[in-house]
């Protein structure tokens, strides 16, 4: 039903879109699609005010006109992805080694 406001915002052309409503989803719709994957065995991160990077590294690389070419694939994330990440991470490696025997590695 159209009201004042509505009609005001049509003669000055404003539009507004409420984000939410766009976004909005049900967990039963979502389909994920994995467009690339790669191994890595060395990670660097990178962390700046608002978000951070993960460069993930297939080490040793190879040497090419004697340079040491290294692949990767580098990652941003939020800062809040990259807590939740860290969390979800360390929740499921304890319980992997705990339950399965895992070899365990010393961080340092």
């Amino acid at each position: 039903m159209p009201n004042k406001e509505n009609e005001e915002k049509k003669k000055t052309g404003e539009l507004s879109i409420d984000l939410n409503e766009i976004y909005r989803f049900e967990p039963e719709d979502v389909e994920i699609e994995i467009k690339n994957e790669t191994y890595s065995n060395l990670a660097y991160i990178q962390v700046a005010s608002r978000d951070l990077h993960i460069d993930f590294l297939k080490m040793p690389g190879i040497k090419v006109e004697g340079k040491q070419k290294v692949e990767g694939t580098r990652i941003y994330l939020s800062h809040a992805a990259a807590q939740k990440m860290a969390t979800k991470l360390i929740e499921i490696l304890d319980k992997s080694y705990s339950e399965r025997g895992f070899e365990e590695y010393e961080m340092k």
